[in-house]
């Protein structure tokens, strides 16, 4: 993690669908250090896009980093996604549009492992500083290729035998992730929710570190600085937070959002597949209920990831304008606690007892 050289530990984890490039300025200090990794999720995005989001951060950070999804039926596997799939959730949710005021657009046909394949060849074009991916693995030799190019590599996992696989392939850090996470859980082929260990700190002591030949960095419900110490002590190098930069009041999100990932949020949060096609931890609200209700009743025709996300676009968007968080996708890790009022200034303070004006050599 030294070739990093930030001034903390702290790696903003990526956040697909989340315009966090406006946080770019918090993220360094006045002699252009940066404090904690800068990560852009670009799952969702054409090549092209990911291209002027790339310059977008080489022009205020000296390191950041691009995160990409694994096709949901893995790397070799055709997409077997059917079209009646898609048009039967279209079809469902048109009244829903109509009921909110959000004009419906066509099924967005697209070819998503070409998708992939092109945001990947716009990464690897770039020579992008650290790149990560979710979701399963990336073969050895576009690794390599990144490897090549000086790229820091990435992978994410929820379980040991993921992280080792990952390991095995070359990644130079593993996100180990728990499940108490907000937003895509990185399972593997196979892995389901019931395999988990659930909080971060049994997932961390069962990895046993002190065996590990690459850093890992905790992720997954993580509060508080207490919380961080026990971490470390057990060997991770670094943590990965989503919800606390999320709930910072400097964060961009609409106020309700806002208010809903600072609160005590562990009984309405949960675990599931039907608000993207991918398991996830999101708030119950009113769009996972109206995915939900679709599902139980379509079970075997259910369109994968990331159909059902894309098929809800035009509407969380509208949602997300209007302050409405009832209909847009609340991925929110777990609280036991309400958290603070504070903004990106006060992080490190409140996760590391460090205050971002204090002297500090890279990590």
């Amino acid at each position: 993690m030294e070739r990093l050289e930030l001034l903390t530990p702290i790696i903003q984890a990526p956040m697909a669908g989340i315009a966090t490039d406006i946080w770019l300025p918090h993220f360094t200090d006045t002699d252009g250090k940066v404090l904690f990794l800068p990560s852009y999720g670009a799952g969702y995005m054409q090549g092209s896009a990911v291209a002027s989001k790339v310059k977008v951060y080489a022009q205020s950070a000296s390191v950041f980093n691009f995160n990409l999804f694994i096709p949901s039926w893995g790397i070799n596997k055709k997409n077997s996604t059917q079209k009646h799939q898609l048009d039967g959730l279209w079809q469902y949710l048109s009244p829903y549009y109509k009921a909110l005021g959000v004009a419906q657009p066509e099924i967005p046909y697209l070819d998503i492992k070409g998708l992939f394949w092109d945001q990947l060849d716009v990464l690897l074009e770039h020579k992008i500083p650290v790149f990560s991916f979710t979701f399963g693995r990336l073969p050895k030799k576009h690794i390599e290729a990144f490897k090549r190019n000086g790229t820091f590599i990435i992978g994410s996992a929820v379980s040991i035998r993921g992280a080792q696989q990952l390991i095995e392939d070359g990644c130079d850090a593993i996100v180990l992730q728990s499940p108490c996470a907000g937003g895509h859980l990185s399972l593997f082929e196979g892995e389901t929710i019931a395999d988990l260990t659930f909080t971060v700190v049994e997932l961390i002591r069962s990895a046993r570190l002190e065996e590990w030949d690459v850093p890992c960095i905790a992720a997954g419900g993580i509060r508080n600085a207490e919380e961080v110490e026990t971490l470390f002590k057990l060997g991770v190098s670094a943590i990965q937070l989503g919800t606390s930069f999320l709930a910072c009041r400097s964060s961009g999100l609409p106020t309700n959002y806002l208010n809903t990932v600072s609160s005590k949020n562990t009984a309405n949060s949960v675990l599931t597949s039907v608000v993207s096609g991918r398991m996830a931890r999101t708030v119950e609200n009113r769009l996972y209920q109206i995915m939900l209700d679709y599902y139980k009743k379509n079970k075997t025709n259910f369109p994968p990831y990331p159909w059902p996300h894309l098929l809800t676009a035009s509407l969380r968007a509208a949602a997300m304008k209007n302050n409405d968080v009832e209909h847009i996708a609340a991925w929110c890790g777990i609280n036991d606690e309400k958290l603070p009022d504070y903004d990106f200034n006060n992080i490190a303070e409140r996760m590391l007892n460090f205050r971002s004006d204090q002297q500090r050599n890279p990590i």
